[in-house]
């Protein structure tokens, strides 16, 4: 069987959904939040890392 996903996880894969948008949009600073806000609610989600890094690298911010 599959485990049953919780609420947290749905929730961290909708802000991570909305990070991903904003990101492809160029708003960078709000995906910015929404990848933070993503790491908050599930730390263990290696992708939000990710993207969060590739902000950062864009803004020669690393």
């Amino acid at each position: 069987m599959f485990p049953i996903p919780d609420s947290s996880s749905a929730i961290t894969t909708t802000s991570f959904t909305q990070a991903k948008i904003l990101w492809r949009s160029g708003k960078l600073g709000d995906a910015f939040k929404k990848y933070k806000q993503s790491i908050e609610l599930n730390p263990n989600f290696a992708w939000s890392y990710y993207y969060l890094g590739k902000i950062l690298a864009a803004q020669n911010k690393w």
